[in-house]
């Protein structure tokens, strides 16, 4: 029998815990699941109009970024990183460079 994946994900002041599917799908797919709960609160634009990207990223326990959440977002996995059961990521976001919401 298999265990069930969970992470932990923070985003803003908020922290969940989050049983994935599937942890051999990419992290664009693991962040469309995300988004699709509602757990959190993450706007498709800013203040300003922009539209946001979303991203995960994990720090390791001497603060080193092991994660790099704009990297291979679609084509890499969490098995890439060497997330295991019980980690936690961290949501971050920025605007989409270049792009324009009408």
């Amino acid at each position: 029998m298999e265990q069930d994946f969970f992470v932990f994900i923070a985003y803003k002041e908020k922290k969940i815990k989050f049983k994935v599917k599937n942890p051999n799908d990419s992290l664009d797919t693991l962040m469309e699941n995300l988004k699709r709960t509602n757990l959190f609160d993450m706007p498709s634009i800013d203040q300003s109009g922009a539209p946001l990207d979303y991203f995960f990223g994990k720090v390791d326990d001497g603060g080193k970024n092991i994660l790099n959440p704009k990297i291979g977002k679609t084509e890499m996995h969490l098995s890439d990183y060497n997330v295991k059961n019980g980690d936690t990521l961290v949501v971050t976001y920025s605007p989409m460079p270049g792009a324009i919401n009408n």
